[in-house]
């Protein structure tokens, strides 16, 4: 493999964010693995007048991008932007400004990418810190640093298929999974050897979903990584774990990009062999839930439940049925 093709890129959208997105530059340039581009978004050039652009041209690294937004184009913006800019390199990853990488984390995530040639994705596990206690340099400390939830007590590969029926299980009630621990960090942190991606809709809170849903529908295997290779600073309120407030749109959107997805692609998923049923009763379940736990917009949704039910009672079920008995006759002849 030539080395232009073995390079990994790596994009940083940013905002305002200068003490965190120089650490975070500062881990990528640390990086035992340097065949890197190291790639900077930012959203907030017109703001700051191009003082991020300053401090970044001292830590003199050709490696560096600098990709000064001429207008604010918002979060999710700026995130289909730099999708669009991935779509032409071999392989890469996307961090956000508060994840810096651990000094092996590339070289560990390209060698299993390597040994895994039919996985698309690898994923490793992340600590988080608090932003106001530890200084924006270091390595994963193993006595010190508080390890985020894990779903895996294996590495190695997994179907992709089998990570979207986790995701749509009890385990994600609220939706914590999908930022940072579990499913968040395909796009937040993954390695990533091609992407096929659509727009997205301008959803806040549920984009983490939708892309990495989307990501796993491209994918028939991930690799998972159990070694701690993702530095996410955080503050005291969030430290350990995504808590979205109660009470507004943060619940709303992410549901509602759940029943989106399964809407969009439930042809995929029953040729990949995903079994619809406990897909659909974990996601009425869970609008139930959110309904009377954090009240809010989340009311919208009750339609949509509705009528999942019903499609759900009146087709799927009955398909299911009917595959299953068609599968044990077939089986005894």
């Amino acid at each position: 493999m030539n080395e232009a093709f073995r390079c990994v890129t790596v994009f940083i959208p940013t905002y305002k964010n200068e003490a965190l997105i120089l650490g975070c530059v500062k881990s990528c340039i640390r990086q035992t693995y340097t065949n890197i581009q190291i790639v900077v978004v930012d959203n907030g050039f017109r703001e700051c007048r191009g003082s991020l652009g300053v401090e970044l041209a001292t830590l003199a690294d050709d490696r560096i991008v600098y990709h000064p937004n001429t207008s604010n184009i918002g979060c999710q913006g700026n995130f289909s932007f730099i999708l669009s800019l991935a779509q032409e390199t071999s392989r890469f990853i996307i961090i956000p400004a508060d994840v810096l990488l651990a000094t092996t984390c590339v070289e560990k995530m390209v060698a299993a990418a390597d040994s895994a040639p039919s996985a698309n994705l690898v994923y490793p596990r992340s600590v988080s810190r608090d932003v106001r206690r530890h200084e924006l340099a270091g390595d994963v400390d193993p006595g010190k640093d508080m390890l985020l939830p894990w779903a895996h007590t294996t590495g190695g590969s997994m179907s992709s298929a089998r990570l979207i029926e986790l995701f749509y299980s009890r385990g994600n009630l609220d939706s914590s999974w999908s930022h940072f621990s579990y499913i968040g960090s395909l796009i937040d942190g993954g390695l990533l050897k091609s992407v096929a991606m659509p727009r997205f809709h301008l959803w806040d809170h549920g984009n983490e979903e939708l892309i990495s849903l989307t990501l796993l529908s491209y994918a028939d295997e991930v690799v998972v990584l159990n070694d701690a290779l993702l530095i996410h600073y955080t503050n005291a309120e969030r430290l350990g774990s995504a808590i979205r407030p109660g009470s507004n749109y943060t619940r709303y959107e992410p549901l509602y990009t759940e029943y989106h997805y399964l809407e969009a692609y439930e042809p995929h998923l029953i040729r990949r062999g995903v079994k619809l049923s406990p897909l659909y009763w974990f996601l009425m379940w869970k609008t139930l839930y959110t309904m009377v736990r954090y009240p809010g917009p989340v009311y919208l949704l009750v339609p949509k439940a509705l009528k999942t039910f019903l499609r759900l009672v009146l087709c799927v079920v009955p398909v299911e049925i009917g595959m299953y008995l068609l599968k044990k006759r077939k089986t005894q002849a």
